[in-house]
């Protein structure tokens, strides 16, 4: 029988894609992953999806390769060796059935929370796709900006072409980030993500409400935080039908 953390892992396996930047003469520019996190639409980093006279882009998913457009680039110049910020892109893709990632809220991860990613880096004979499992250890202030806020990780040896690959709590489930950076790809020193609630504020500044449409996306969401929601709503139902209840009786018992 799958438990929580099995599921929790591959429901973002599932909502996983690669993302491809191409030049104007069909080669590949450059190489990254992304997820789905509504209907048609995939998040990955900005730098993933660098600006190209006469390029393309496209998203690999279930074995297919889909035209995608870019809705939103932050920051417009993103580069993948400069520390931008928040490096945050908003792909669009002719694709409505597939499962979506559920959104994390505002919190960082606390430190010491196990964390899973997947993702698709590069080695010399092409793509491949990795587990990556790490530990975070809590908020990265940013450079040049200290307001710039990251979430760091240690353990998991992240390569290039893993970037914009989302980062899943794996006890709860919801997405804490997104991959941008790793602290060393020659070793298992972790990574720097973008938080859930950068990716959801930057998107909402360029008119995407994304939060709206992933919760409707993953209502159903097999997760542990999803099921403890339902089971709120559930309490806070069975607590508004007894309430009539219990004053007829508090009126008909009360001396």
């Amino acid at each position: 029988m799958r438990n929580y953390r099995s599921r929790h892992r591959e429901g973002l396996i599932a909502a996983t894609v690669r993302v491809v930047t191409r030049t104007a003469n069909g080669v590949q520019h450059r190489s990254g992953t992304g997820f789905f996190v509504a209907p048609g639409q995939v998040v990955t980093c900005a730098h993933v999806v660098p600006q190209v006279p006469g390029g393309s882009y496209a998203v690999a998913y279930d074995g297919t390769e889909h035209p995608a457009e870019v809705h939103v680039r932050e920051p417009a110049n993103a580069e993948e060796k400069v520390y931008s910020y928040p490096d945050v892109a908003l792909l669009a893709v002719p694709v409505a059935d597939h499962p979506s990632v559920p959104l994390g809220g505002e919190a960082l991860p606390e430190n010491g929370r196990e964390l899973f990613a997947y993702g698709c880096p590069l080695l010399a004979d092409g793509p491949f796709w990795d587990h990556m499992t790490m530990t975070s250890e809590g908020e990265r202030a940013g450079s040049p900006d200290p307001a710039h806020r990251f979430v760091k990780t240690s353990r998991g040896q992240v390569r290039g072409g893993a970037s914009g690959a989302g980062v899943i709590d794996v006890s709860a489930g919801p997405l804490v980030g997104m991959l941008k950076a790793s602290r060393d790809p020659r070793q298992d020193l972790g990574a720097v993500l973008v938080p859930t609630a950068t990716i959801v504020a930057t998107l909402a500044r360029q008119g995407y409400d994304v939060a709206t449409a992933n919760a409707a996306a993953t209502r159903a969401a097999d997760t542990v935080t999803a099921a403890r929601r339902r089971l709120g709503r559930l309490l806070d139902a069975v607590a508004a039908e007894l309430e009539p209840v219990a004053e007829r009786v508090v009126r008909t018992t009360w001396p």
